[in-house]
């Protein structure tokens, strides 16, 4: 990948609020495996968003139950993603610079009925997502002031494009509800399971440029480098050299 425009995370998260008042990035998992990098990027570019005016995190990985968003001002207890180390650091940090937490997940247990209880369905994929991008609405909405909010999203649920028959929550925030995000993709370079390499190779030229800006930049979709194919899904990536999923 030659030439573009190689940014920090931070100036990628700078841009993104100068850009939308939302701003949404990922990090990857797979079951509790996870590529523990994307969390310690998050916990890195904490101090840039809070900089920008920001003193929300809405967390997909929030426990949330019943209709509409839910707000902490403390970390929840709980096992699976929010007991894993690296996590417990990330939410620690948003609460020790005052913000508020806010979880926006489906409740899985208020599915329509005639979802049945497969929960891998496409059906019942297509309902989380509507109703992951409205609760996150209502918490957007809730702040008359403008505010900005960070959105700490798993995997590709923030994707401004249709994926097939896919609709994910991010282009129903921003269909349905009118809600311009600004997108960051941390899992370019990440291998979420043996079936599933890496959408970018690490090649020996990438590696070099990637260990140059500390292990991990990326660009805007407007500045990247050749070889790099045009996505509309996000607006800009992250590639790091530390690709692999952890445990």
């Amino acid at each position: 990948m030659i030439g573009g425009v190689w940014r920090t995370p931070e100036e990628l998260v700078s841009i993104g609020f100068d850009r939308a008042s939302v701003v949404m990035i990922n990090e990857g998992h797979n079951g509790l495996a996870r590529c523990i990098r994307t969390r310690k990027v998050g916990r890195r570019v904490l101090p840039i968003a809070h900089e920008a005016g920001c003193r929300i995190m809405a967390m997909e990985a929030l426990p949330n139950r019943g209709e509409g968003p839910s707000r902490h001002t403390k970390r929840p207890e709980g096992s699976g993603y929010l007991a894993q180390p690296e996590m417990v650091e990330l939410i620690d940090a948003a609460l020790g610079m005052g913000w508020t937490l806010v979880g926006y997940e489906a409740d899985l247990g208020l599915a329509p009925s005639d979802l049945g209880a497969d929960t891998m369905t496409l059906a019942f994929s297509n309902w989380r997502e509507e109703v992951q991008a409205h609760n996150l609405a209502t918490a957007i909405g809730d702040l008359h002031n403008g505010g900005s909010v960070l959105v700490w999203v798993g995997n590709g649920h923030h994707s401004k494009q249709l994926i097939g028959a896919w609709s994910p929550m991010g282009y129903l925030l921003q269909q349905a509800h009118r809600i311009e995000s600004f997108c960051i993709d941390q899992l370019p370079t990440v291998s979420l399971s043996p079936e599933s390499p890496p959408l970018v190779s690490l090649t020996r030229e990438l590696a070099e440029r990637l260990d140059a800006m500390g292990g991990t930049a990326g660009f805007t979709r407007d500045d990247r480098p050749r070889g790099f194919g045009v996505s509309r899904e996000y607006d800009s990536w992250l590639l790091s050299t530390e690709q692999r999923r952890r445990h």
